[in-house]
């Protein structure tokens, strides 16, 4: 991706010239700066000071920001450019054969998040469309949108858009079956067969028991099986309308000897010992919920999710989106939308939601489970969710810490959340600290690498974010 570069804004606090209060005390030969003009880069940002008295000879001149020596790029009479550190605050100092001139007080140098929202998509062509928005105690602090969401390109995205969230999809299996733990119908560390009412054990490990949170901290040794490695029926794409079944196939793949077992949708290690992701195994959460709440699991995420948080347009059901709303999606390494199907998987990967609901929801974790006077979570259980471990062998994506569903990149220690790639990229965090919550969303597969966690874009985000934190 190409250096994302956005004019900032800079708030200059009482910027004078160090030791010339007036001409009559000091030499007409010092330097004076006048104004800076910055451009935001990473890693650095690159800023013109304006003055006079200045000089043409590099060697001549030392400028230093926050007391440690900058960068010049280029010098004359009456102006300098030099690297500063991105997204920082700071003081410059600048001397010319002898003679300083400093800003008496730090200027803010501050990202301007929609021209690098603007910039993205204008310097990432296969990107069509990004939605970013943000809330901040209580408050949505900010929302914008870029690029056109539609196939002919004519509209363009608002906190209204739908995406497609793939794996974010997961922390709906998360707040679904913490309900059902409210509810007194299961205990995490208990057997999840015998919730299930069918036997599920790796065969490699036959006395091995699995438990439901077993599931929910990827290392239950169910596999994320590939084409060929489970039964194809799991891997199609269904109309939009068909209303996915999950049972009995779910129990038939799991089981073996039975007519469509492949051995391939377990690994060859001990349950709790490896930690790596199983869409699988959240569509099995998926079929649990249904199974303790007699719902199907759109059904239940609608009734007992999205209505109690006033999420209007999210659904899993497609027919129930509102349709003017939804953004067509692009996979990875394809300039061609894909027609809207329905998939087996649907649990772990398919929800469609705006930035609009999903700060609602974000409003509900930080709040300790409730938006509004309506509660979808006991303050024990987002805390359970939230409570994150670092595992010994790990093969989560991003390296990440593991909750409940919910994970914490070592990119962004602090903030905890999840990514999608599959089929759209996005992110979504929380900072419990900071009770901030934000989320970026694309309709564009397979660019996890520049979204997720240390990718490009997120690093600016976060140090916008740190910004608000700073100066807001």
């Amino acid at each position: 991706m190409n250096i994302i570069k956005s004019f900032i804004s800079i708030c200059l606090c009482c910027l004078m010239i160090n030791g010339c209060a007036s001409d009559d005390e000091n030499s007409s030969s010092a330097p004076k700066i006048l104004s800076f003009s910055p451009e935001y880069g990473l890693p650095s940002s690159t800023v013109k000071i304006s003055g006079s008295n200045f000089s043409a000879d590099k060697s001549d001149i030392e400028v230093k920001f926050n007391g440690v020596q900058a960068t010049i790029v280029n010098a004359s009479i009456s102006s300098i450019n030099v690297e500063v550190p991105a997204a920082k605050s700071g003081r410059i100092t600048i001397t010319v054969s002898g003679e300083t001139a400093s800003s008496e007080s730090d200027f803010k140098v501050l990202i301007d998040m929609n021209q690098v929202l603007d910039d993205f998509i204008e310097d990432n062509p296969s990107v069509p469309a990004i939605s970013m928005a943000m809330i901040k105690d209580g408050i949505v602090s900010y929302r914008h949108s870029a690029g056109f969401y539609d196939i002919d390109k004519t509209k363009i995205p608002d906190e209204n858009t739908l995406y497609l969230m793939a794996s974010i999809s997961k922390l709906m299996v998360a707040t679904s079956i913490m309900q059902q733990v409210e509810l007194g119908k299961l205990d995490l560390d208990k057997d999840i067969g015998d919730y299930l009412g069918f036997e599920v054990r790796n065969p490699n490990f036959p006395n091995n028991v699995i438990s439901t949170r077993m599931l929910m901290k990827h290392t239950s040794s169910l596999a994320n099986p590939s084409s060929g490695e489970a039964v194809e029926d799991i891997f199609l794409g269904y109309e939009p309308e068909d209303v996915i079944s999950l049972h009995p196939l779910i129990e038939e793949i799991i089981t073996p000897n039975s007519a469509i077992y492949k051995s391939g949708i377990w690994m060859n290690v001990a349950p709790g010992s490896l930690h790596k992701n199983s869409n699988f195994g959240m569509t099995l959460l998926g079929y649990l919920v249904e199974k303790l709440s007699g719902d199907h699991f759109n059904d239940y995420t609608s009734e007992k999710i999205f209505k109690p948080l006033g999420m209007t347009g999210s659904n899993y059901y497609y027919p129930d989106l509102d349709e003017k709303n939804i953004s067509a999606t692009y996979p990875r390494n394809s300039d061609t939308a894909f027609t809207p199907f329905s998939f087996w998987l649907y649990p772990a990967e398919m929800l469609y939601t705006s930035t609009e609901d999903w700060l609602k929801f974000l409003s509900a974790i930080l709040n300790g489970g409730t938006l509004n006077g309506n509660r979808i979570l006991d303050e024990s259980s987002v805390s359970a969710m939230l409570d994150v471990m670092t595992p010994s062998n790990n093969q989560i994506a991003y390296n990440s810490n593991i909750g409940l569903i919910w994970r914490e990149a070592p990119a962004n220690l602090g903030w905890i959340g999840h990514t999608g790639a599959g089929l759209g990229t996005s992110i979504t965090e929380i900072s419990l600290k900071h009770k901030i919550g934000y989320a970026v969303f694309t309709n564009k597969g397979g660019i996890d690498s520049i979204i997720g966690p240390g990718g490009t874009l997120n690093t600016i985000v976060h140090q916008w974010i740190q910004e608000q934190i700073d100066y807001n």
